[in-house]
């Protein structure tokens, strides 16, 4: 995460796209740090952060939701 604006600017014709440990938790803080045009996420849409439960509708749109910001 802390080389990801130097990686953009180096490769600005080529997307990256963050991912590994961005979670609901703190993704807002990412975002607004270093300002990806998009990220990755898994586990951390599902209740518990857990593959085994079902996809939280609530925390899918705070995710969402930072695409305003």
């Amino acid at each position: 995460a802390k080389n990801l604006a130097n990686i953009q600017k180096a490769c600005s014709h080529i997307q990256v796209m963050a991912g590994a440990g961005i979670t609901v938790e703190n993704a807002k803080e990412f975002v607004l740090t270093y300002q990806p045009s998009e990220i990755h996420v898994g586990s951390t849409t599902h209740e518990n952060g857990s593959w085994a439960s079902a996809i939280s509708e609530e925390r899918v749109r705070a995710l969402v939701a930072l695409k305003s910001l």
